[in-house]
């Protein structure tokens, strides 16, 4: 974009009166507004972050510093990204612009980044589940689709593993896939392409990317590009998953510019309008009724904790705006546990809604058998006695905790879990011993022997007990 012909098209200029790290203070124009896009001289981009009485404050989105007393032009009347209309397996900056070359592309769609949430009328409740692939989510912390499941835990605990295994349960389906990195190194973005690149997932995916050397202005932006580009799906009719990784950055990024900014400090020295920030921003995933059908926005913000402190101000906020969370425990991750889940931190308020009879039984059944364990287990220590009941409580929660040991290159399919939940049912009421081994071997037996019809009658069961008693039929047919 050339400064001088925005100049002569619009004739009216602002004069920069200083900068000072990541903010250019600059003199009042007409028809001036927070979010409008501003050009300098030098050709560096800038947004209106502040209007006072005699100044306008301006975020830059690069690192070019623009010289004092130099002129700056207004170019937009908000702040948007210039999407490429074949955006499915691109990788670009919150602006739109090609990671690689930092050019926009040739054919784009503009579309305004700070936009409201869809009011009440344009949403539908939470109907259908979303399959993460993953044991103990599926089993324990069931999912929808639109809900937004905040992926919480201390650094380095298995959270964007977490994200990359729910891609890759999603491979086949019809969802677009759309991963913001926040403020990210470099490596951490060749890792996440290379991963989409060898599973084959980039084609049907996005990648937004803010990386930890790009100014806070553009690190502040990127949640809402990504958000904004799922609305475009939505609105095309397309459902769309988001991964916000992490919004821990992304509040240090905005606390940063509201301090050099001279705005009173809150709690923890944020802003006080942080809560509403990403309240606005996650307001606008969820379940729409869009061309006269369904469509959903699924987002998963990410925020880290230190040392699993989850009463911080940002996890607390992010917790109390979400519909539940993930929580990835730093000593679970340590003792080994993959994926470090811990089950009885997490929470999910809507999952469970939408599950069918079945797999709510299955959920209840199984939360009550872990929960009891653990309590099991801490008696355990306390005594050398145990009774029968107790020492088969206790075989069974072993049992669960090697089943729930999970790694990123096994994911299991919807009709592998309940066969799975079957087989286990099944051995408990019959008093047969609970060995992985055996329960994967006859899950597989049956996958590759089972008929369409089967499975259908396996989806369409209503309780445990109908279950077993199917299951049994099926282990009868595998052994003739």
């Amino acid at each position: 974009m050339k400064f001088s012909y925005y100049l002569n098209k619009t004739n009216t200029f602002a004069e920069v009166y200083g900068t000072k790290n990541n903010l250019v203070k600059i003199s009042l124009i007409e028809d001036l507004s927070l979010y409008d896009l501003i050009l300098f001289e030098n050709n560096s981009f800038s947004y209106v972050f502040e209007i006072n009485e005699d100044f306008a404050l301006c975020v830059l989105l690069d690192q070019k510093t623009p010289n004092i007393k130099s002129k700056a032009v207004k170019i937009g009347d908000f702040l948007s990204v210039k999407m490429p209309k074949d955006i499915l397996g691109k990788i670009i900056d919150p602006l739109g612009r090609d990671l690689k070359t930092g050019e926009f592309f040739d054919k784009t769609i503009e579309l305004k980044i700070d936009v409201d949430p869809p009011v009440i009328s344009e949403r539908q409740v939470l109907k259908q589940p979303l399959h993460s692939g993953v044991l103990i989510t599926d089993f324990i912390i069931p999912l929808a689709k639109g809900q937004r499941e905040l992926i919480i835990g201390g650094k380095k605990t298995g959270k964007t593993t977490f994200t990359k295994m729910l891609s890759l349960s999603h491979k086949e389906s019809n969802e677009v896939l759309i991963y913001c990195l926040i403020g990210k190194r470099n490596k951490e973005l060749n890792d996440l392409i290379l991963f989409l690149k060898n599973n084959k997932i980039l084609e049907k995916s996005v990648i937004i990317a803010s990386l930890a050397s790009d100014s806070p202005g553009l690190i502040n932006i990127a949640p809402f590009t990504a958000l904004t580009i799922a609305e475009y799906f939505k609105n095309n009719g397309k459902d769309s998953i988001v991964f916000l990784d992490d919004l821990s950055i992304h509040s240090k990024s905005y606390r940063e510019l509201s301090l050099f900014a001279n705005r009173p400090p809150g709690r923890e020295s944020y802003p006080g309008d942080i809560f509403y920030i990403h309240a606005k921003l996650l307001e606008r995933a969820g379940n729409f009724i869009v061309l006269n059908k369904e469509v959903s926005i699924t987002c998963f913000p990410i925020v880290e904790t230190f040392e699993d402190d989850v009463t911080g101000f940002i996890s607390t906020n992010l917790m109390s705006i979400t519909d539940g969370h993930i929580f990835f425990d730093t000593k679970l991750y340590s003792e080994g546990k993959r994926p470090a889940i811990n089950p009885y931190l997490s929470v999910t308020r809507v999952g469970k809604q939408i599950q069918t009879p079945l797999k709510r039984e299955i959920t209840m059944r199984l939360l009550s058998l872990i929960t009891h364990y653990e309590r099991a287990k801490n008696m355990a220590h306390l005594s050398t006695e145990l009774s029968p009941e107790t020492q088969k409580l206790i075989t069974i929660g072993k049992f669960l905790d090697k089943l729930f040991q999970q790694f990123m290159s096994k994911i299991f399919s919807e009709i592998e879990e309940i066969i799975i939940a079957g087989l286990i049912f099944y051995k408990i009421e019959k008093n047969d011993e609970l060995e992985l081994e055996i329960i994967n071997n006859q899950c597989n037996k049956i996958k590759q022997n089972i008929t369409k019809t089967e499975i259908q009658k396996l989806l369409s069961v209503q309780t445990i007990d109908q279950l077993t008693e199917v299951i049994k039929n099926l282990i009868k047919q595998c052994q003739n």
